[in-house]
């Protein structure tokens, strides 16, 4: 007991002095950000950086609450909640936590319900390690501080003005030096520290206008394209169907499954033409591919990890919508889940669409949930009617199949061709539904539940082909993925590696004598280009300019492209710098942010 009063009594003559306070405080708060953050991995470099980007929080907490021990517990709170989040995240869908997440927080927590949370030895240890450095401060600075501010007695606030003024330089060198987020970004914030990763991406979200760029080229390179006339000479019925997470392996390589998850797909020939989409985003995001294909804008041209759905949506963007040549058209978007979702029921009136369908408008017998707030709507709450057809928890694709020919049968119905949009929700993630049945493809019930729902979709797409070949009107049906499942997936023969990850099927189907003229590889801020070029509809000055640049590289996304002929696969960034594709981003910036 002796030696514990000494050593509080020489604790407490440390603590009494403000600089030796703060710099204890400091210190310890370095240790536990290295710790929690796993800071090892990082550049010796970029370690102090990666700490001051809380020491600074901690002086100003400290110069408003002046106490050491509750300034601490809440950045620790702040550092071990960023720390979960970024391992959960990961965790469901194979990358770290963007500063774009910020954007669809609301989004998030409406499908974080179908992940499970995630306790393990790792998670144990660095919760052990925040709870002993806290243990630490109560210890250095619970009795000072009492006997201190039992009088109200206030310390000085030059010292942790000093810490937060040497932070300034330490900060501003980092952020000079620091390089843009590439295209994939777990090993870049493996490397470059979560914090200042997070802290980077946010400093390369803000968009600058492209080198040389000034609206009047913009202009210029318009001008040279002549608006051909408006009109199709015989209506055709457009159905695009974006579904969800689906993926044809086979397109990488040799399988190995014993049997073929998508047979009915794998057999149609006559009327159609199939391919690769090469797309922007892996096991989420889905709202990029959206936005690519609708507007024939490329997230090759946007900072990593944007999401325009959430932060640069304006009535000046253009998408297939505004054609002038689809103005007698009714234009009706479909997704069986929550409208709020990826702000789609704002997002969509401004696009052109006449009428959205979501999930609350499938059925009269939906009841809404206990909650309004999506945030709130996990799949608990995603019953849109007891006589809708669901798998898992979603409504199936057969259902919203079922609600697109609805739709476009009243459409024709008042004399009127449509075109339809539609997201289905089926095969979301995640894929550990314990009373799924799932078939036998490998070792992984994950993988098996995956491509399980994959078939289900293949039926359904039988379903939807076999009406429409029953139909008069003549009619089109484009559908692709908008990415991968993000899972660990391990095949016989392919790489699933590099460009691989980005792969995903489409086909152009008509339900008429059609002849196709698309690449066997595209992405999809190309497709609705060949979708309108091979239907008759006239392009438009910006569907010229795409044309112009997809004619060298029918696919890109933000990492690679692909170019015409042999398919040869470079980087986008060695593209970009090329005359069609500085066309194309002089035109699509002066649309997106200068109009």
């Amino acid at each position: 007991m002796n030696i514990i009063k000494k050593l509080r009594k020489k604790i407490t003559e440390v603590t009494k002095n403000d600089l030796a306070a703060v710099f204890l405080a400091a210190l310890i708060l370095f240790i536990q950000t290295f710790f929690v953050f796993s800071l090892w991995k990082a550049g010796p470099d970029l370690i102090l950086p990666n700490c001051f980007m809380f020491i600074p929080l901690y002086m100003i907490a400290y110069l408003l609450i002046r106490r050491h021990t509750i300034c601490y517990g809440i950045i620790s709170v702040i550092q071990f909640f960023l720390y979960y989040l970024n391992l959960y995240v990961f965790s469901s869908r194979g990358t770290p936590v963007q500063f774009g997440d910020i954007y669809c927080i609301s989004d998030a927590l409406s499908v974080a319900g179908n992940y499970p949370l995630v306790f393990n030895s790792d998670v144990l240890l660095v919760l052990l390690g925040v709870v002993i450095l806290n243990a630490l401060i109560w210890f250095l600075f619970a009795q000072t501080e009492y006997k201190r501010f039992s009088s109200y007695k206030k310390s000085g606030i030059k010292f942790p003005l000093l810490f937060i003024a040497a932070s300034i330089p330490i900060l501003a060198a980092t952020v000079l030096s620091v390089t843009a987020p590439p295209f994939s970004l777990t090993e870049y914030t493996s490397k470059t520290g979560f914090p200042l990763a997070i802290f980077s991406e946010y400093l390369h979200s803000i968009v600058r206008p492209p080198q040389g760029y000034t609206k009047e080229q913009a202009e210029n390179v318009l001008s040279g394209y002549t608006e051909t006339s408006v009109g199709v000479s015989e209506p055709i019925n457009i159905i695009v169907i974006m579904n969800e997470s689906l993926a044809d392996y086979s397109l990488l390589g040799e399988t190995g499954f014993p049997q073929d998850p998508m047979p009915y797909y794998h057999s149609l020939e006559k009327n159609c033409v199939k391919g690769r989409l090469l797309v922007s985003v892996f096991g989420g995001s889905t709202c990029n591919t959206e936005f690519e294909f609708l507007t024939g804008s490329s997230l090759a041209f946007l900072p990593p990890s944007s999401l325009p759905y959430n932060q640069y949506m304006n009535d000046g963007i253009h998408t297939i919508c505004k054609d002038e040549a689809l103005s007698g058209y009714t234009k009706t978007a479909i997704h069986p889940y929550f409208a709020g979702e990826w702000r789609r029921n704002s997002n969509y009136p401004i696009m052109g669409f006449d009428d959205f369908i979501s999930g609350e408008d499938f059925s009269e017998n939906y009841v809404k949930g206990e909650y309004e707030d999506i945030a709130y709507m996990g799949l608990e709450f995603a019953d849109f009617g007891s006589d809708l057809e669901y798998v898992r928890k979603f409504i199936s694709d057969k259902e919203c199949y079922r609600k697109i020919l609805e739709k476009q049968d009243e459409s024709n119905a008042n004399g009127k061709p449509s075109f339809i949009f539609a997201v289905t929700i089926q095969n979301h993630g995640s894929y550990q539904y314990e009373d799924f049945e799932a078939a036998e493809y490998t070792d992984d019930d994950i993988f098996n539940q995956y491509l399980t729902l994959t078939s289900i979709s293949d039926s359904a797409l039988e379903y939807l082909l076999a009406e429409l070949s029953e139909r008069d009107e003549k009619t089109v049906v484009v559908m692709f993925g908008d990415h991968q499942p993000g899972i660990d997936v391990s095949l016989a023969s392919a790489d699933m590696s590099g460009i691989n990850k980005y792969i995903t099927p489409y086909i152009m189907w008509a339900n008429f004598d059609m002849e196709w003229d698309v690449p066997e590889i595209t992405s999809p801020n190309f497709l609705s280009l060949y979708l309108k070029k091979n239907i008759g509809i006239p392009l438009t000055k910006w569907d010229q300019v795409r044309l112009n640049a997809a004619e060298g590289f029918p696919a890109v996304s933000c990492e690679y492209a692909a170019a015409a002929g042999d398919g040869s696969i470079v980087d986008t960034s060695s593209i970009i710098g090329t005359d069609a594709f500085k066309d194309y981003q002089f035109v699509q910036y002066e649309m997106m942010f200068d109009n």
